[in-house]
């Protein structure tokens, strides 16, 4: 069984052994990024001396754009374009963008975008070909994809976003969507923190939602047809909100029916419960999520103080412990997805986010997906 991996790694490393290093900044080759990149083939790194650059990116090859020096940043004054990017593999790391992300062009054929350890104002990558990864990133704007994973982020939502992240539009790629280990927060205006338009299966897991702004509740399903395939998730978040108000942590705003499971989450001042729109959803499961008391959980990260009810006070079902295989606890902090997983400093290798099944028959095939980043 391990054959095919040895082989792929292998054939990775062949590949790599032919692409070439371009080195930006003052003892390099070249002075500016975008030089480098019009230099580049496709599986170059560019890499990039801490220091401001005044000017915007396009890319357009199959590039890693990466801080010269492990754990340093470099800050682009302008914008980043993915550019008539069609079916390629690009990621950059390390960049302090004041601009916003964006793409343009036609996108028929599988896109594969990372975006890590990064800032930017707003991220706008929703076509239906681009599968987008956002780790460990801070975005001060929103963030509109298609088809993706955002994992252990700080999404503010500030200055003006109605919405903090839209999952949105048709997608022709075939894996789930994934919104787990983040930190949503905001603290003026009435805003979601995540708006669900896409008719994709979706998994919001184990982040903590601080006060998402005044009259509207957290995460708003808005999906225009019924969605009756494979389940989606809402699991082991934490709702907070500063000050009490009659709404929903989750509102179906358009009363459209999916297969939907919820379970484990605590929410804070959320006077109008869980979730709305239920006398009729028979393909809502929905089982141990509780109203907590501010005094119960940090406020601040969503963790359970010592001795809160919201310990041990999840769904008991194996496919639900905590990483220490006791029984799950409710909120951000439960369950083998808990945001301890993404709040660890950045080292020269981190894995990101692993999706392993929970629970395995004898004699079946064990199927895991994890995403890694080693510069």
């Amino acid at each position: 069984m391990l054959r095919p991996l040895i082989t792929s790694i292998a054939l990775a490393l062949l590949l790599s052994a032919h692409a070439t290093d371009r080195v930006v900044g003052p003892s390099g080759t070249y002075n500016t990024i975008s030089s480098a990149v019009a230099a580049s083939s496709d599986g170059d790194r560019v890499l990039v001396a801490s220091g401001n650059y005044a000017e915007s990116i396009y890319l357009s090859k199959s590039l890693s754009i990466l801080p010269l020096v492990e754990g340093t940043k470099y800050t682009l004054a302008g914008s980043l374009q993915f550019q008539n990017a069609d079916g390629r593999s690009i990621t950059v790391s390390g960049i302090r963008i004041f601009g916003n992300v964006t793409r343009s062009g036609s996108y028929a054929t599988r896109t594969e975008i990372r975006i890590l350890d990064a800032y930017t104002r707003s991220c706008l990558l929703d076509e239906p070909a681009i599968r987008v990864e956002f780790f460990r990133d801070t975005v001060d704007g929103e963030i509109r994809f298609s088809s993706g994973t955002i994992a252990g982020c700080l999404l503010t939502g500030q200055p003006l976003s109605a919405t903090i992240a839209k999952l949105q539009g048709t997608t022709v790629l075939p894996e789930a969507n994934w919104i787990v280990g983040n930190q949503f927060g905001s603290s003026t205006g009435t805003k979601k923190a995540i708006l669900v338009t896409s008719l994709a299966t979706f998994h919001v897991e184990n982040n903590v939602f601080i006060d998402n702004g005044s009259g509207s509740s957290a995460v708003d399903l808005a999906l225009p047809t019924e969605q009756m395939g494979e389940a989606s998730t809402i699991l082991n978040n934490s709702f907070i909100k500063m000050t009490a108000e009659n709404l929903p942590a989750v509102v179906n705003s358009t009363g459209v029916l999916l297969n939907l499971v919820m379970k484990n989450n605590a929410f804070v001042r959320f006077s109008g419960g869980m979730i709305n729109n239920v006398s009729f959803w028979p393909q809502l499961s929905q089982s141990n999520n509780v109203g907590a008391s501010p005094t119960w959980l940090s406020l601040v990260t969503g963790q359970p103080v010592n001795g809160s009810p919201l310990i041990n006070a999840g769904d008991p079902d194996p496919r639900y412990l905590d990483l220490d295989l006791t029984t799950n606890d409710v909120g951000c902090y439960g369950g083998s997805n808990s945001r301890a997983n993404f709040t660890t400093g950045m080292g020269g290798a981190v894995v990101g986010f692993m999706q392993a099944p929970r629970v395995v028959a004898q004699g079946e095939a064990v199927n895991i997906n994890a995403t890694g980043f080693d510069r």
